[in-house]
């Protein structure tokens, strides 16, 4: 081949190479600039495009051709893009981006500049810069790629805005929000990132999501998050054991889906209830607590009703008893049998008690006492009570502040829970009473229910027995609950001891716990000023001889109470008129010929009370002596039934020579009325 062809042939293969090098450079859609190695641009292309026509391109690629950067655009803004090219010279290569748009970027001898003007706002480009080699490898210019990335910057910083949102949207709530792909792994963490446990939050990132909030409930959120990939949303409680200590935590988890309503992935919500959780079980005690209450409120009510009842019952029956017992010629196996049935009324009379005192409504006689008295006392009897096999271990404070109480019945609970922890140590054990002071603060006092800051004094009984699990435990205090086998236990012995404590300000606590014991620790507020003589108090002691002629009106609606006290009465000398409610007693005092020495009346009867006997009394101008009697107790008595001051008071059942003792006692302390007389009467 001779050098024309072969020149011929290299001339085809340089056009050919550099129609192929037209087509690529037309094909992308990037400013492609060649630079030598003094900064000229040999090379310019740019793509066409709606806003740059190929005449203006033309143009501007005319104007930049043989001008380096500063000659184009000015030193200042070329600083950028000559600094690039030099890197890539030295052999390096060089990305960065930068905006064009202000009016002062452009130059009014370029011939896009009007057209950029007309774009407004800033425009950003992506560049970059390699170094542009010779066959030997020789450096010996720069080839800048060009891109403008207005629209990605912007896409970019909105993404960048919206994740900024969602972080701050996230982070400002108390949920932990996790995010999964559609295979259930975790692609992100925000918000309250305590709830991941036990790894780091960071460290759970690309796991399945049932493995980063604790093993113990992994299938609990495994199959939340397949119901969920199923298009379901998911609410579920569970318990973080991983947590020290446990938390109660909420968890939501939803589908999330493209434009086409498909699953492409899973988002969950979890909040930590621990708090509203424990206000809601603070909550339940509380209504607990307030059944209770209700509970025991009507049992007091009906205690009362029966009490009442069942003392006008016992009135009778001791009351014939005595009278019967009154006769000297009476056969002993007579007299035994009468005994019994009397003692028999008198256990009655204790369950009664008993009744009244779990319902909070039994009398009671406080004084200023001192605690250590009160357990000295106690002490005395509880040997012979817990036998031998039982150490009993007694600490007194000597130093005790003083407590109002009535000793009777302190004496009694002390005695009942000594019992109890007895029967809690078949086999033996140590039974421990200690007294104390203790000053309690708002905090402390908070943790003690029924109790407020203050001074207190403190008893704990303590033992070394069974103890209790934690249902017996909520339910000792019920009435007539007991662990006791039949016949063993009423159920009334704790619930007794409960409202003899609250009836006299106080308050008991329980701490037990099954094979380790129990204690018991009984509240007292401290008290320093002498008890207040109450309503009811006994009379001064009467004469030897109660034995009168004066003239009763007895107004009775219980026919058997009314005919045993005439029948009294009339024994020891005195005259009676019998009325079986307040209306008829009215029409007795008034047809009566003589004075009414003492009016004997029931505080509870039909048509017409006996206190409101009084008052119609006195509004005629009949200054009667007045005893009143009833069968309920001063708690048990209906609200306003006895509305005189002090009035002068006899509690059913009472005994004959304890009424006539009353009624003598009375009559004593009156003014002398009009045929009144007193004879001896031996």
């Amino acid at each position: 081949m001779d050098d024309s062809m072969e020149h011929q042939k290299i001339d085809s293969n340089l056009q050919n190479n550099e129609e192929k090098l037209k087509a690529v450079l037309n094909a992308t859609h990037d400013r492609i600039v060649i630079y030598d190695r003094q900064l000229r641009q040999l090379e310019w292309h740019a793509p066409t495009s709606d806003k740059l026509s190929s005449d203006i391109l033309d143009e501007e690629r005319r104007w930049n051709l043989g001008k380096s950067p500063s000659e184009v655009i000015g030193s200042e803004k070329a600083r950028i893009h000559e600094e690039a090219v030099r890197k890539a010279l030295a052999g390096e290569t060089v990305t960065y981006e930068w905006s064009w748009g202000a009016q002062e970027d452009f130059s009014p001898h370029d011939p896009a500049s009007a057209v950029w003007l007309s774009l407004k706002g800033v425009l950003w480009f992506y560049t970059r810069v390699t170094p542009l080699k010779d066959h030997q490898n020789r450096v010996i210019g720069a080839v800048s790629a060009t891109r403008k990335v207005t629209e990605l910057r912007h896409t970019t910083q909105s993404a960048q805005s919206s994740e900024a949102k969602f972080q701050s949207l996230v982070s400002s709530v108390n949920d932990m929000v996790v995010t999964m792909d559609y295979d259930m792994y975790v692609t992100g963490i925000y918000g309250n990132r305590n709830l991941v446990a036990p790894l780091d939050a960071e460290e759970v990132l690309g796991k399945p999501f049932w493995n980063t909030i604790g093993p113990e409930t992994a299938a609990l959120h495994e199959e939340a998050c397949r119901s969920a990939r199923r298009g379901e949303t998911i609410i579920y409680e569970w318990i973080g054991m991983s947590f020290e200590p446990p938390r109660h935590v909420q968890t939501s988890v939803s589908p999330l889906k493209n434009d086409k309503g498909q699953v492409t992935g899973l988002i969950s919500l979890s909040r930590d209830v621990t708090v509203l959780k424990q206000a809601e079980q603070k909550l339940r005690q509380q209504e607990e607590q307030l059944r209770q209450v209700q509970q025991v409120e009507s049992l007091g009510r009906l205690a009362g009703g029966i009490a009442h009842d069942f003392n006008n019952l016992l009135t009778v029956i001791k009351g014939f008893c005595e009278l019967i017992l009154q006769d000297k010629d009476l056969q002993e196996s007579i007299r035994r049998n009468i005994q019994i049935v009397e003692e028999s009324c008198n256990h009655a009379q204790e369950l009664i008690s008993q009744l009244l005192a779990f319902a909070r409504r039994q009398n009671l006689q406080p004084k200023v006492t001192n605690l250590n008295d009160i357990v000295s006392e106690t002490t005395t009897l509880l040997h012979p009570l817990i036998g031998d096999q039982i150490d009993l271990v007694i600490r007194l404070d000597p130093a005790l502040w003083h407590i109002n109480v009535d000793r009777t019945q302190i004496g009694r609970v002390i005695l009942n829970l000594a019992v109890n922890a007895r029967d809690a140590m078949p086999s033996g054990g140590t039974l421990s009473l200690q007294t104390s002071n203790i000053t309690l603060g708002e905090e402390e006092a908070s943790g003690l229910e029924g109790l407020k800051a203050g001074d207190y004094i403190r008893l704990t009984i303590a033992d070394t027995g069974s103890g209790m699990d934690e249902t017996t435990k909520t339910k000792v205090f019920e009435p007539f609950f007991t662990t006791k086998g039949p016949g063993q236990g009423t159920g009334l012995g704790l619930s007794m001891a409960k409202g003899i404590i609250q009836q006299s300000s106080g308050e008991i606590h329980l701490e037990s716990e099954a094979g380790r014991g129990t204690t018991f620790t009984l509240y007292f507020p401290r008290c320093d000023a002498p008890s207040a003589s109450l309503p009811g108090d006994p009379l001064p002691p009467p004469l030897s001889n109660p034995a009168g002629t004066e003239t009763i009106l007895v107004a009775e609606d219980d026919a058997f109470i009314r005919n045993l006290a005439r029948q009294a009465l009339e024994n020891y000398g005195y005259t009676v008129l019998t009325a079986s409610d307040g209306e008829e007693a009215l029409g007795l005092a008034q047809k009566h010929p003589g004075a009414v020495n003492l009016l004997l009346t029931d505080v509870i009867m039909p048509r017409l009370r006996g206190p409101e006997l009084v008052r119609r009394l006195t509004e005629r101008g009949e200054k009667i002596p007045v005893l009143f009697m009833t069968g309920y107790t001063d708690a048990t008595l209906p609200v306003g039934s006895l509305s005189n001051a002090d009035p002068t008071l006899i509690q059913k059942p009472f005994k004959m020579e304890e009424l006539v003792r009353k009624v003598r006692a009375v009559l004593d302390q009156a003014p002398p009325r009009k045929s009144s007389m007193r004879k001896s009467f031996e």
